[in-house]
């Protein structure tokens, strides 16, 4: 894509045109792959792929194409290796939470697929577990932060719903709610990394 092309391409995208946002992502997708494999964090390396940043920051590019402030030259490129380098945070802080056996034990994390009725597969209880944990733990992140309260409340520390709901100061049917949609949220979330399950 010649220079002019480029700067067309970029503004249509901003102004809200998918078209331009999906050709731009495409054409800045080996340079983006490239950075991401050269930076991936040596401890993210045996449980998470390059791929797998990329499309977290495609996907988080193409929701919030519209807040980008151009600033000339090469800064959409500048701007995505900022969101490709917030995903692979989240990735360490999810990993590091399941090291330090705050987030979602991997013996759990069996039981807990099976209420989000994603696979009929028994995941082993060495690496696989392992793995699944972590994946629920990075959606978990993402997740707006009342409906994960109310997902680890519920799922994982297995509190009655009158007892999340008094440590969230919500009704029992606000915590029903929040649990039905975050887990609705969490389920799309884990399709989408669909090498975990």
């Amino acid at each position: 894509m010649d220079p002019t092309q480029y700067r067309t391409t970029l503004n249509a995208a901003i102004t809200g045109d998918q078209a331009s946002a999906g050709r731009l992502l495409l054409e800045l997708r080996p340079r983006l792959i490239a950075y991401i494999q050269r930076h991936l964090p040596r401890e993210l390396v045996r449980v998470i792929e390059a791929n797998d940043v990329l499309q977290d920051t495609q996907i988080e590019a193409f929701r919030r194409i519209r807040t980008f402030v151009d600033s000339g030259d090469d800064s959409f490129f500048g701007w995505l290796v900022t969101i490709a380098r917030r995903q692979m945070l989240q990735y360490l802080r999810a990993r590091r939470t399941i090291k330090r056996g705050h987030g979602i034990k991997p013996e759990l994390s069996g039981e807990f697929i099976n209420e989000l009725a994603l696979s009929s597969h028994t995941p082993s209880r060495s690496a696989a577990g392992h793995e699944l944990a972590f994946a629920l733990e990075t959606c978990l992140q993402r997740l707006p932060d009342d409906y994960a309260k109310a997902i680890r409340l519920r799922h994982i520390d297995r509190l009655p719903f009158s007892e999340v709901a008094t440590k969230m100061q919500r009704s029992e049917r606000a915590v029903q709610m929040l649990c039905n949609r975050g887990m609705k949220l969490l389920r799309e979330q884990l399709m989408s990394m669909s090498r975990f399950v």
